[in-house]
């Protein structure tokens, strides 16, 4: 019997027949036994595994139908399988890990992992699945190597070139210092492999499309000016561009004027453009792709697309566990509270506060990290002063990163400081400006603003961030409240109709009264309405 574990789990008899099980339980089950020595597991551990969510004659009984079903794909091989009263055994069998090793380890270096296939969502399983491939990778992939007879290949992600002039002249120097920058701000959403004017023999076709993003400075007239433009590097076919005037009296060129938002535009695109590749991935890569499909997902609002980025995070978790995937998971946690889309609210906040932990306990700096556990930090657990730390930290880090900025914001809106916020939150709004999470920015300047009692503002921005967020409740609100205390009743009556719809529990007395409604700001300002008429 040979089980293939490494990318789409099958199993094969001596003649290469496929005998695998239909069902994701089945599979799992075999997977499970073929990774234990000996390949045998008592009951109660397969059946606490992939039936945790039931009663013990519920699981037994499901066990049962599943060893039905592993006997019936087995056929005349079902001495394949036994099972007594207490535990079940598979053998003998051979797997790909043995069997194949070199074949095996490239497959894995260029982006499949171990029982890629098995959706299975029972908690117990995806935390024996986790472990499996964190095991897997720290102790597996060397013996590997060694019986394959070669190097086992660092994790890498997709490269990406810059392309920028050398010199001295002082067009050069902006060139460089932009590209620095640039590349210093992905550092903090993934991790690439940056070649800067790598020469024309450098091979990429293992990778796919490699990206290159070349940056020129120019002065005409006395008025530097930047073009940044980002393109497949075996097709040409351009994928973005963008030029910006280069401000005279900033000593680098990068604080000033609309160069910071180029910067982050620049570096939110060409995630995107590798997210949404079709090319095989490696591992990282794959991770970064899916961790950037989480957040698009999750600043959407919707309850579905929240649970779905849940789900993409869950999957780079157990591909590759690193900080950044902890903290969007944590942050995804902290807008199903804010947002109200799932019941269970302590437990969301258990989850979140374990999730900061984890994140911040293996960083290393990351800046993306420190603004994330700063604001979340603040939100879940009101310490000022750990996350004013780490807020400064990740600004310091990275300046460039509008959720350093959105980070030192909040803290500072936690603090009582609302002018401090009010200017972080308009920086990081400025720096976002053509993100499509612009109006998470927004709706942290109208927050600001509304503690200010500058309620112009507050509409202003909450507006822009509900035309492109329809379903963020936050801005709903918000707009209610803000309406209501400008004067503007029907505007007001149009919001409650979209928060009904949206929160079909929703009442009136709960942004007043309810101090686990998400409403904190609203009810401390006192601009919550009575009733409305």
């Amino acid at each position: 019997m040979f089980i293939q574990l490494v990318g789409e789990m099958r199993l094969l008899d001596v003649d290469g027949v496929d005998l695998t099980p239909k069902s994701a339980k089945a599979r799992a089950m075999i997977a499970i036994l073929a990774r234990t020595l000996g390949g045998t597991r008592s009951r109660a551990f397969l059946e606490g595994c992939l039936w945790s969510d039931r009663g013990r004659e519920q699981a037994a009984g499901s066990l049962r139908q599943a060893l039905s079903e592993i006997r019936k794909a087995l056929g005349p091989n079902q001495a394949w399988l036994k099972a007594d009263r207490q535990s079940i055994t598979l053998g003998p069998y051979q797997t790909d890990l043995e069997e194949h090793p070199a074949e095996t380890l490239r497959a894995i270096t260029q982006g499949r992992m171990l029982l890629e296939d098995l959706r299975v969502t029972d908690p117990a399983f995806v935390a024996w699945l986790t472990a499996e491939r964190r095991q897997f990778r720290s102790r597996g992939l060397g013996g590997m190597a060694q019986a394959g007879s070669i190097a086992a290949e660092p994790i890498r992600g997709r490269p990406l070139i810059l392309r920028i002039a050398d010199g001295h002249s002082a067009e050069a120097f902006h060139g460089q210092v932009i590209g620095d920058a640039i590349a210093h701000l992905m550092a903090d959403f993934a991790d690439l492999e940056v070649y800067l004017n790598p020469p024309v023999s450098t091979g990429f076709e293992e990778f796919g499309d490699a990206l290159s993003l070349d940056i020129r400075t120019s002065d005409f007239g006395g008025n530097p000016q930047v073009l940044a433009r980002l393109s497949a590097e075996k097709t040409g076919r351009l994928l973005w561009s963008r030029n910006s005037p280069i401000p005279v009296g900033d000593a680098q060129g990068l604080s000033e004027g609309e160069l910071p938002s180029l910067i982050y535009e620049a570096a939110e695109v060409m995630l995107t453009k590798h997210s949404n590749t079709e090319q095989p991935e490696p591992l990282r890569g794959r991770v970064d792709g899916l961790v950037t499909r989480a957040v698009a997902a999750m600043f959407s609002y919707d309850a579905a697309q929240l649970r779905l980025a849940e789900g993409f995070l869950a999957e780079a978790d157990t591909l590759l566990p690193e900080p950044r995937t902890a903290a969007w998971r944590s942050m995804v946690r902290q807008i199903m509270i804010v947002e109200r889309t799932e019941p269970d609210r302590e437990r969301l906040a258990a989850e979140a506060k374990r999730f900061v932990a984890e994140a911040l306990q293996t960083c290393k700096g990351n800046a993306l990290v420190l603004g994330l556990v700063a604001q979340l930090g603040v939100m879940l657990d009101g310490d000022i002063a750990a996350s004013e730390v780490l807020a400064r930290d990740a600004m310091t880090a990275s300046p460039h990163n509008a959720f350093s900025h959105g980070a030192w914001a909040t803290v500072a809106l936690r603090a009582g400081r609302g002018r401090v916020a009010l200017s972080a939150a308009i920086r990081a709004s400025g720096l976002a400006r053509r993100s499509p999470y612009i109006h998470w920015f927004n709706g942290l300047v109208g927050l600001s603003a509304t503690t200010l009692g500058e309620y112009d503002i507050a509409i202003q921005y909450y507006e822009m961030a509900h035309a492109r967020a329809p379903h963020f409740r936050s801005a709903i609100r918000h707009l209610l409240c803000l309406y209501h205390a400008t004067g503007n009743a029907e505007a007001a009556h149009g919001m409650a109709r979209k928060l009904a719809v949206l929160e079909p529990d929703f009442q009136i007395e709960r942004l007043r009264e309810d101090d686990n409604y998400p409403a904190h700001t609203l009810r401390k300002m006192q601009i919550a309405p009575l009733t409305l008429r």
